[in-house]
């Protein structure tokens, strides 16, 4: 770890880290980065409590860790909380990964400003319907949340679940993720699921990017004609694991490209690729090649800290 503690040491202005380590293998992480705002994590063993010491130096941090890094729920429970350990950790965190309702929940008692949310639930799917009702309960917390990484739900959850993520619940909602049910399909069958879901999220009035998970690359260059979309949609992006993310711009399909509203709120559209010609960069006629992969931000298109915008670097 030698020449790793070399390269941390002179990176003073260090803004972004992404630690991954084997069981048991030491990091030291003495160091302490005025700069840190975003840190991905994937160190098990003995390396947890290294990194759970080092992230306690780091108050400012915007994202990145994951509950098992967070404080223990019971100990900053307990009366003697805020004497023995200060003010509530992390009070700028806006990006997290969580794992259980109950970090959630700690994360809210916290009163940290989250607005970015990756529950990781590939087990219990019911945890998602729980948070998201944990969430529509607190109006102050489901304000500030622009975006949900939903890992393991499938678009073909009740209408029941889809009105939690609707304006009603959460206003400000401006990207979802979601994993595709269709497994190795042909496009016609993926597009039919496409088609279904974005009807199902008419009630998400300020939803403006889609990224739903496949298991095929899409052939098609138009999807979804003259099918109904949420009012604010302007992107579709298709996820195949280690392909190239397949990006689609809405289009309205009146014939001078007004908007065509419809009876549940939603507006008459299709989906057109846009091609990816000059890196990081959108034009008006749709070219668009921003970053995907970025472990500390848990690989979204907009950025969630502020108001949400292109990933644009």
């Amino acid at each position: 770890m030698s020449a790793f503690q070399n390269i941390l040491n002179r990176a003073r202005n260090l803004q972004h880290l992404h630690l991954s380590v084997p069981t048991d293998a030491s990091l030291g992480l003495w160091q302490t980065f005025p700069n840190l705002r975003w840190i991905g994590t994937a160190v098990w063993g003995t390396g947890i409590d290294e990194v759970r010491h080092f992230l306690r130096r780091h108050q400012n941090l915007a994202g990145g860790p994951d509950g098992r890094f967070m404080p223990d729920p019971d100990a900053t429970s307990s009366p003697s909380h805020s004497a023995a350990v200060g003010p509530p950790i992390y009070p700028k965190l806006a990006v997290a990964r969580v794992h259980q309702p109950v970090e959630l929940e700690h994360h809210l008692d916290e009163g940290r400003p989250l607005a970015h949310l990756f529950f990781d639930f590939n087990v219990d799917q019911d945890d998602t319907e729980r948070c998201l009702r944990i969430l529509s309960s607190n109006p102050d917390a489901a304000r500030r949340v622009t975006c949900l990484q939903l890992s393991g739900v499938c678009n073909e959850m009740p209408g029941s679940f889809f009105e939690l993520l609707g304006s009603r619940s959460l206003p400000n909602l401006a990207e979802l993720h979601l994993e595709a049910h269709t497994r190795l399909a042909e496009d016609a069958v993926a597009e039919q699921e496409i088609a279904q879901l974005m009807a199902k999220l008419t009630s998400a009035r300020t939803l403006k990017v889609v990224v739903l998970k496949g298991n095929q690359v899409l052939q098609s260059k138009v999807l979804c004609y003259d099918r109904e979309f949420p009012q604010s949609l302007e992107y579709f992006c298709w996820h195949r694991e280690f392909v190239p993310l397949q990006r689609f711009r809405f289009v309205s399909s009146h014939f001078e490209r007004q908007v065509i509203e419809t009876t549940t709120g939603g507006k008459k559209g299709f989906l057109e690729r846009v091609s990816s010609v000059l890196p990081s960069r959108i034009t008006k006629e749709g070219v668009w090649s921003g970053p995907y992969f970025t472990p500390c931000t848990f690989s979204t298109v907009l950025n969630h800290v502020g108001v949400p915008a292109l990933q644009i670097e």
